[in-house]
């Protein structure tokens, strides 16, 4: 997958819209840049890929450390704003892979 950034999706994906709103009303009320960095949550609009991050994954956060970061997942089958987020443990992962939801 070529690199997308993730700011791109905001139109199409509320989920997103509603975490940067909530982000940028705290910013604002705090005056903290990243007011989630406590909880290991930092929008970053840099397009970045690691290693281990899935093809088929778009980065759009971080949690500051070990290469641990979130994405949205896109999916053939789904539209923008049913793309699932994912975290992406970097010990964990398996490699570069396309990830599939697992179906029951």
């Amino acid at each position: 997958m070529d690199t997308v950034n993730w700011r791109s999706l905001l139109p199409q994906h509320r989920m997103l819209q509603e975490l940067v709103r909530l982000n940028d009303e705290v910013a604002a009320t705090t005056g903290c840049p990243d007011p989630f960095d406590a909880i290991g949550l930092m929008l970053d609009d840099k397009p970045y890929r690691y290693d281990k991050t899935p093809k088929n994954a778009i980065p759009f956060a971080t949690t500051g450390g070990d290469s641990c970061h979130y994405s949205l997942l896109a999916l053939d089958d789904h539209a923008p704003d049913a793309y699932p987020i994912v975290l992406t443990v970097h010990g964990a992962a398996r490699g570069q892979e396309p990830l599939q939801p697992h179906r029951r």
